[in-house]
């Protein structure tokens, strides 16, 4: 690489000379390493600036003038630019092998799942729980109907209730449930299981 302007002096002019007549050497030199046009600017600019804001320690007459300092200056520069870059691509290699595993999981959970038995158990869930949440009497009066498959006058025998009484709790039971179940109501009467107790 030829350098040029290394007069002796470190004034502002000798200083801005050496600069311009070497500004293209010195960013040919900082890109052969971190192949980033921009960056290569950038960083021989940054050594620029370092090397005025230090030139009281540059000696013109000896050891090539400021020249090395130059060069010392990009190469320290182009070293952590390339760090950098280095952590940013493990970092973004260990992104990708998370992001990876975790769609790799998901497809997995995906295949083993079986959807009608989740949705089974879910709205089974919310049954139960609506059921749970009754007045005793009402919950009685409704399994009795629904999962023992009583009909309302044997109810109103085994209850002391009239018929009248046992169709008011069933009617009041199936309110709650159908509010419950609202965001499943046109699905269930695919699941038998379910469809029964709203019949």
């Amino acid at each position: 690489m030829e350098m040029r302007g290394q007069e002796k002096g470190g004034g502002l002019e000798q200083f801005a000379r050496l600069f311009a007549d070497n500004q293209q050497a010195f960013v040919r030199f900082a890109y052969s390493y971190v192949r980033d046009l921009p960056a290569s600017e950038d960083i021989v600019m940054e050594a620029m600036t370092a090397c005025w804001e230090g030139r009281e320690q540059i000696s013109w007459e000896k050891d090539g003038g400021p020249v090395p300092y130059f060069l010392a200056s990009i190469k320290n520069r182009a070293l952590n630019w390339l760090h950098r870059q280095q952590l940013a691509q493990e970092a973004t290699s260990q992104l990708t092998e998370h992001s990876a595993w975790e769609l790799s999981n998901r497809i997995a959970t995906l295949e083993a799942c079986n959807p009608g038995e989740l949705f089974t158990d879910e709205i089974q869930h919310i049954i139960d729980d609506t059921l749970a949440h009754l007045p005793d009497t009402t919950r009685r009066i409704f399994l009795l109907s629904r999962y023992s498959d009583k009909p309302y006058k044997e109810i109103a025998q085994i209850t002391g209730l009239s018929v009248k009484s046992v169709e008011f709790h069933v009617s009041k039971a199936l309110k709650e449930l159908r509010a419950a179940l609202k965001d499943y109501w046109a699905l269930l009467p695919f699941f038998c299981k379910f469809a029964a107790l709203f019949g």
